[in-house]
């Protein structure tokens, strides 16, 4: 199976590369995953390795534990621009790459000029040949604030050729305990409940107090609903509703800022956050925010937030708007993100399937008092806290 999967592999790689010969930008990409320099360094290198940005924060916590014993070199790989191009120059990461081809070749050049110390893997961003350089060459093998349902592939008759590998590794870290139970009766004897660093991410986001002062005056104007992580489904229920509603203005940071239909905003009053010089103008009823690594602070000026990817694979974090205990809306994609799950059970999530539902949900939420809800978010996240010093002490060098 790994040997079919290599081919497949060797073939994306190689059609990439042809194409570089027509691209200068499909050139840089082959060229960013298959040749690497490591900067200079006596210290051992731990190497974390994250989908996107958004995997990243479920990581983050684990990597301030190990930059603030300060002996190890930190680097960070990407599959996804939206985690390289915002922290390729992060003072907190000594290197930031995008990860390699999961071929043999590219894998083991990069192991090769790293050498890696461990490899510490976000929740379930899965690469079989990057997994098997690492245990060939007794480099150990961490997946932190792993989640699985019933239905994952993981656990997949058909996917188990390749998976088998993940027995191999040195740790799962599991969010919860169905993970557990699942893998467990499937015969990994490698993994352990430990629970979400990411919630420690968010506790951190929310205690640096970032301040942005047009925001904060924008957010006294009218009912301000912060819509993050927005996706093309997001955005249409969500405009269609705001049409409705002239008491609520809102702010929005899509998914994919630089990539974002601004065509849409036509009939509002509008503006991108990056062109708002000391206050917004008046009238404004949707700032754009063009930014990247922000989201994850301006929610505390929302009265309520709106999480995005509910309408698509699956919603993205609920926890960094919690964090603010505000009432949360999303999509109903939402089965498959354990936090998302648990906060609508305590009724601090309300799921909309349309225009309709979504009016419904912010005029209820901006007419109730919220502070009950306030206080089980509160609550919630005081509970589940506490995950990233147990994962670190289970895997420091």
């Amino acid at each position: 199976m790994l040997l079919l999967y290599q081919l497949f592999a060797n073939s994306i790689r190689a059609f990439i590369k042809f194409w570089g010969i027509f691209s200068s930008k499909k050139k840089e990409l082959v060229e960013q995953r298959s040749t690497y320099k490591k900067k200079t360094s006596l210290l051992p290198t731990l190497w974390f390795h994250a989908s996107s940005y958004g995997e990243f924060e479920g990581i983050l916590p684990i990597i301030i534990e190990a930059k603030q014993e300060g002996n190890h070199f930190i680097l960070c790989s990407f599959f996804s621009p939206s985690g390289y191009e915002p922290l390729k120059d992060d003072h907190l990461l000594d290197q930031v790459v995008y990860a390699p081809f999961d071929v043999k070749k590219d894998v083991d050049h990069f192991l090769q000029e790293f050498a890696p110390a461990s490899l510490i893997v976000s929740q379930n961003d899965f690469w079989p040949q990057m997994i098997r350089s690492c245990i060939n060459k007794q480099i150990p093998v961490y997946f932190v604030g792993t989640y699985l349902r019933s239905n994952h592939w993981w656990l997949k008759t058909y996917g188990r050729p390749l998976t088998s590998i993940l027995k191999d590794v040195s740790g799962i870290y599991l969010q919860d305990k169905e993970s557990y139970d699942l893998l467990t009766n499937a015969g990994f004897v490698n993994c352990k409940v430990t629970g979400n660093p990411r919630i420690d991410q968010v506790i951190q986001n929310a205690e640096e107090n970032k301040a942005y002062p047009i925001l904060e005056e924008y957010s006294k104007r009218k009912t301000l609903m912060v819509c993050g992580s927005t996706l093309a489904k997001d955005d249409t229920i969500i405009l269609e509703a705001i049409e409705k509603l002239e008491h609520v203005n809102i702010l929005i940071v899509p998914h994919e800022p630089f990539t974002f239909d601004d065509n849409q905003l036509s009939k509002f009053a509008w503006i991108r956050y990056s062109e708002i010089e000391k206050i917004c103008p008046p009238d404004i009823r949707i700032i754009l925010l063009d930014t990247l690594g922000d989201l994850k602070y301006v929610y505390r000026y929302a009265k309520m937030a709106y999480v995005g990817g509910g309408f698509d694979a699956g919603v993205h974090s609920v926890l960094e708007p919690a964090v603010f205990n505000i009432p949360l809306i999303s999509g109903p994609n939402i089965r498959k993100f354990k936090s998302a799950v648990e906060l609508q059970d305590l009724n601090c999530l309300t799921i909309v399937e349309n225009k309709e539902a979504l009016i419904k949900a912010i005029n209820t939420l901006n007419d109730q008092n919220n502070q009950h809800l306030s206080t089980t978010l509160s609550q919630y996240i005081s509970t589940n806290q506490g995950a990233s010093k147990q994962i670190w002490e289970s895997m420091r060098l």
